[in-house]
């Protein structure tokens, strides 16, 4: 976990209130407040600016900044969050496809119970869908 994360204010920040636990209920609490308050934004590539994923970086503009990210970022920072919580999170490699089913994703959570076979995905980057 990044010396900078800060759990409290990160959950300001997606305008969650504790308590917060390990479990499924948490596990959507958290992902629906965190698209709610974190929009996807891909401002930086495209004015040329430079877009850096070390973790310092990513909580400065999101958490510190209050902007929006990329994918990338977004599901960096709610893996961080996971982790802080107590989950045991994994990355995933994924890519959107247009019109593909929406069961890809970024984020492989462990320790929530999961609907189907497999454990949730949540990819933060992607409007949030299951």
């Amino acid at each position: 976990m990044p010396s900078n994360f800060s759990l409290d204010a990160y959950l300001a920040r997606i305008d969650c209130e504790r308590p917060v636990a390990p479990d499924l209920t948490s596990l959507r609490r958290l992902h629906a407040a965190h698209v709610r308050a974190i929009p996807f934004e891909g401002i930086d590539p495209l004015v040329g600016a430079p877009v850096s994923l070390d973790a310092a970086s990513v909580w400065r503009k999101l958490v510190e900044s209050r902007r929006g990210g990329y994918c990338f970022e977004q599901n960096a920072l709610f893996k961080t969050a996971l982790e802080a919580i107590g989950f045991k999170a994994t990355g995933l490699g994924a890519r959107v496809r247009w019109m593909s089913p929406p069961d890809q994703a970024d984020q492989g959570v462990e320790d929530a119970p999961p609907r189907r076979k497999e454990p949730p995905r949540r990819d933060q980057g992607a409007a949030g869908t299951d």
